[in-house]
C-alpha cells in the first residue's frame, strides 16, 4: 500500500470519528407516555369501562351510544385502518381509537392537545387522520346529514347563532327585555 493511500485512509478514519462524535443524540421515535397507549389510553380503559358499567356516561362522552359507535366502526373501520397493523417502529392506531377520537372531537370540540393526552396519540397524528375519519363518517351518514345548499342559508344560520349567543349572554349589568332582542344598560 502506498503512503498516499494510507494517508487517505487515516484522514477518512479521523473524519468518520469526528462525525460520529459530533452527531446529535438520536431523538426517540415515540414518547414513552404515548407508547403506553395500549395499556393506559382512554380507548382501552375508560371507554371500555363506560361501555360495560355506565352506558349513560359513555353516551355523554361521545354523544352517541355503544350501538351507534359499533355501527359506524363496522361501516368505516376498513377505510380508516392501516393495511399493516404495525410497522417496525410502532403499532398502528386502531380504527376504534381513531373513531373515538373523532367522535370526542365532534362532541366536545376539545383541542388536539387534550385529545392527545386523553387517548395517548400525538397531536400531529390526530391532525393527520381526523379529516380522513370525518370524511368516512360523512360518506356513511350522508343521507342523514343536512348541509345548507347555498351561502345564504349558512349566513342566516350564523346570524341566528350569533343573535342567540348575544341575547343569552347578558349578565347582571344588562337587562334583556322579553319583547325585544336588544340589551339595554340597566339604570
Amino acid at each position: 500500500m502506498s503512503a498516499v493511500s494510507e494517508g487517505v485512509l487515516i484522514v477518512v478514519a479521523l473524519l468518520r470519528q469526528e462525525i460520529l462524535r459530533n452527531r446529535r443524540k438520536k431523538r426517540c421515535w415515540i414518547k414513552k407516555w404515548i407508547a403506553r397507549r395500549g395499556v393506559l389510553g382512554a380507548s382501552n380503559n375508560l371507554c371500555v369501562e363506560l361501555q360495560i358499567e355506565n352506558e349513560d356516561d359513555f353516551k355523554n362522552m361521545f354523544r352517541v351510544n355503544r350501538t351507534q359507535v359499533n355501527y359506524l366502526l363496522d361501516k368505516i373501520g376498513s377505510s380508516i385502518q392501516r393495511l399493516l397493523p404495525f410497522t417496525t417502529m410502532r403499532n398502528a392506531i386502531p380504527a376504534r381509537t381513531k373513531l373515538e377520537i373523532a367522535l370526542k372531537y365532534l362532541a366536545t370540540g376539545d383541542s388536539f392537545g387534550t385529545l392527545s393526552q386523553l387517548f395517548r396519540v400525538p397531536r400531529c397524528t390526530i391532525s393527520t387522520f381526523l379529516v380522513e375519519v370525518l370524511e368516512a363518517i360523512y360518506s356513511v351518514l350522508e343521507d342523514f346529514i343536512k348541509v345548507p345548499n347555498d351561502q345564504l342559508q349558512i349566513l342566516v344560520k350564523m346570524l341566528q347563532v350569533q343573535h342567540y349567543v348575544h341575547h343569552n349572554s347578558c349578565n347582571s349589568h344588562f337587562q334583556c327585555p322579553t319583547n325585544t332582542h336588544d340589551c339595554d344598560k340597566s339604570q
